[in-house]
């Protein structure tokens, strides 16, 4: 479980804010670090080599592998971490472009870090909403089983849209108020919560400490205030990972949770996705 972590830096101070949660996970799981420059030209290359100006790893990590890489800095890093066996590459989002492109591409898990504020000193609560999706289900495997090596406590969230407010306006031709009982949202949050902690049960039995809940809200910033009201550590989930012009029209929730949150996130891509061996399988999850 994540024996080999790839942390990407560049010449800038705000890429080395991925330093403490990579410091942080390796400590917990016992991982080796490995940190990667991707530089453009064979100049440039050749100027690191010889300097090893790379500041950020003195930062309390030792016995850390420093590689300088030429070549396309998306590709390279994902080329790096399939050859060398890394399992987790942790990132700053500093440059956007660059981590989606990443994202996009990387076979492991990308952990985005977004701030400062959060350093993510110890792993004692993991985040994973969950909306019954397969994708959702890959993410609580990989939780779980991370909960499992770093003895921390996993909470399920499940984030139920509220009906939006303009059925009720008679304006629009149809005044369906009065057909609208009240209490719709809320039997759709306890219902939610119910599937929640039916899942989570699974994850109790197989000895993990596990809470689960529900709140009505739009599901990006609920997930992060949720998150920051429970003092979690880490947020793992899925997503899509789309790029360019797809992205744009489509949206992505993971990606708005990496722009609201303070908190790491540990995306799973469609790419980094392969069968769980986690204390839950989809089919058990789903009922």
């Amino acid at each position: 479980m994540f024996t080999c972590l790839l942390v990407p830096l560049d010449a800038s101070s705000e890429s080395a804010i991925a330093l403490s949660p990579a410091r942080t996970l390796a400590v917990t799981l016992g991982a080796e670090i490995a940190l990667i420059r991707v530089v453009a030209t064979s100049d440039a290359r050749l100027s690191v080599l010889n300097s090893l100006n790379l500041d950020q790893a003195d930062e309390g990590l030792e016995e850390v592998e420093v590689v300088v890489s030429l070549g396309d800095p998306a590709d390279t890093i994902a080329a790096e971490a399939q050859s060398r066996g890394a399992d987790l590459i942790v990132m700053s989002t500093q440059a956007r472009r660059l981590a989606r492109q990443v994202l996009a591409h990387s076979r492991v898990p990308v952990m985005l870090v977004r701030g400062q504020d959060h350093q993510m000193e110890r792993l004692r609560l993991i985040l994973v909403p969950v909306d019954g999706s397969t994708g959702s289900l890959v993410a609580l495997g990989t939780a779980s089983r991370l909960a499992r090596a770093a003895r921390a406590a996993v909470v399920l969230l499940r984030v139920v849209v509220p009906l939006p407010l303009w059925i009720y306006d008679p304006t629009l031709g149809l005044n369906t108020g009065p057909m609208i009982d009240p209490r719709w949202d809320e039997d759709r949050r306890e219902n939610a919560e119910a599937y929640a902690r039916r899942v989570a049960q699974k994850l109790t039995d197989s000895g993990i400490e596990t809470g689960a809940d529900a709140v009505l809200g739009e599901v990006a910033p609920a997930i992060a205030e949720y998150a920051d009201q429970q003092a979690v550590d880490l947020i793992v989930m899925s997503t899509h990972a789309r790029f360019g012009p797809t992205r744009a029209l489509l949206g992505s929730v993971a990606d708005q949770v990496v722009d609201t949150t303070r908190l790491p996130v540990l995306l799973l891509s469609r790419e980094s996705v392969r069968t769980p061996t986690s204390a839950i399988s989809a089919p058990e999850a789903l009922h």
